[in-house]
């Protein structure tokens, strides 16, 4: 498959979309499917859902963001062993550290945890996965086609023909900001010196 780069004169806003003039036709893939850019530009990851397939390709950037300056690195998720029918969209969380893979074929996501950050090989599965086929109505038991997770809100939106469906509370223990920090009280009657005092502490920082 080939990945287009398209460029927005607005930010969001499709309508203003206009082809950039970089592409990129994967070399390794026999049915590309879902994307994902690490936050910095400098790593693409592709899916690939073919039957006996169901991995996920690391590539690199050399110009961040630029499709084209991709290069395969020969790290993958192989997630067959979970996998029925076919692996097609995926997400990976803020520190690089959690992969989440869906299977179209049986409904389930599937978590991965990433030994090295952002590093593919390192993917090892740790038996927590979830169905997303929605119950009740005239649509429970279909399996959704795809998804998207919000690592902030815990949020997850699973499209299924003209439906979403959102679930609340997803994978909490993921988050990269769950944890409950240990604040430092103030005790100077001034609200800068009661800032410098609370980042002090590595807890309060983000």
């Amino acid at each position: 498959g080939v990945i287009y780069q398209y460029t927005m004169s607005t930010a969001w806003d499709l309508s203003t979309a206009s082809y950039s003039g970089y592409s990129f036709d994967t070399p390794v893939t026999n049915n590309t499917y879902g994307i994902y850019f690490k936050s910095d530009g400098t790593k693409l990851y592709i899916s690939d859902q073919g039957n006996t397939d169901q991995l996920i390709y690391e590539h690199d950037l050399s110009t961040a963001w630029r499709v084209s300056t991709a290069t395969y690195n020969s790290k993958i998720l192989n997630a067959r062993a979970q996998m029925s029918n076919a692996l097609n969209s995926f997400s990976i969380n803020p520190t690089g550290t959690k992969v989440h893979a869906y299977d179209y074929g049986s409904g389930n996501l599937y978590e991965y945890d990433l030994s090295t950050a952002w590093d593919m090989s390192t993917a090892s599965y740790n038996n927590v996965n979830v169905s997303l086929n929605p119950s009740g109505g005239s649509y429970s038991g279909n399996t959704p086609s795809t998804f998207h997770l919000d690592y902030t809100t815990g949020k997850l939106y699973a499209m299924r023909s003209e439906r979403l469906y959102e679930w609340g509370g997803f994978v909490t223990t993921t988050l990269p900001y769950s944890t409950t920090a240990t604040w430092a009280n103030g005790t100077v009657n001034d609200e800068l010196y009661t800032l410098q005092q609370a980042l002090s502490l590595t807890n309060n920082r983000m």
